[in-house]
């Protein structure tokens, strides 16, 4: 395990990009980038961007704004910007076995359309050549001890919205990042799940789900805890909520 020359983590980051979506990430350039710290530090761009995501659902939903409770939102902006961070780290890791540096201190943001943020890497530093047994351990010491843990701290504090479903929200980000690479990717579904079933069972994370038998398919990840999507105007239940859990099947 070594730091790796920039190429190395850039051809990492590429591979990645070919699964679309969240699982890209762009180097900075431009003046508009702003240190991710100053994302995380700020009660009021916290609390800007949950009240734009609050006035976006509503829109979406077609109701008053009053009618979206704040925690729901703040919830909805968590999960829409740690998708950013999750899927290219968690793309790398499993296609690559690399691990870009995530940490604080090699990211930026910069206003996103509407109501989303727009994150990127300053430079393309990070590890490889990492044991899969480690990548646990070194994943959560970059990715959540510097940029997500961060994060959630500061939308705590800003919305009062609670740890458990802050870091529930992390590990179902890493789970959502399985179906993506699975869907796109079957031959890699067996060594992404091994990963992401590490990950979120190591840490700060490991006591936010449980893995229920499935018969015989790989088990199911189950949250401990609920996102609150369900408080929306005419929303359902998420795949892995808890709350199926305890709904009677059929009923």
């Amino acid at each position: 395990m070594r730091a790796n020359p920039s190429s190395r983590i850039e051809a990492s980051i590429n591979e990645s990009r070919r699964i679309g979506g969240y699982f890209d990430i762009p180097l900075v350039d431009g003046t508009d980038w702003r240190a991710f710290d100053e994302l995380t530090e700020s009660v009021p761009t916290i609390n800007e961007y949950v009240n734009r995501t609050r006035a976006a659902i509503a829109q979406s939903q077609n109701v008053a704004i009053n009618t979206i409770e704040h925690r729901v939102a703040a919830s909805s902006f968590q999960l829409a910007t740690i998708a950013k961070l999750i899927s290219p780290v968690f793309g790398c890791v499993v296609l690559s076995g690399t691990l870009p540096d995530f940490g604080s201190g090699n990211l930026a943001w910069r206003p996103g359309p509407k109501h989303s943020l727009d994150v990127g890497l300053v430079s393309y530093i990070g590890l490889t050549e990492i044991p899969d047994e480690d990548l646990p351990e070194k994943l959560h010491a970059n990715l959540l001890d510097g940029a997500l843990r961060p994060l959630s701290e500061a939308i705590h504090r800003t919305t009062g919205l609670s740890s458990k479903v802050l870091s529930g929200n992390i590990a179902s980000s890493f789970n959502g990042a399985v179906s993506v690479l699975s869907a796109q990717l079957p031959n890699v579904t067996d060594r992404a799940f091994g990963l992401m079933r590490e990950i979120v069972n190591h840490g700060c994370l490991q006591t936010t789900c449980r893995f229920v038998s499935a018969g015989d398919i790989r088990p199911r990840f189950v949250r401990n805890n609920c996102c609150l999507f369900y408080q929306l105007p005419r929303a359902g239940l998420c795949g892995d909520c808890v709350l199926a859990e305890r709904t009677p099947r059929g009923s």
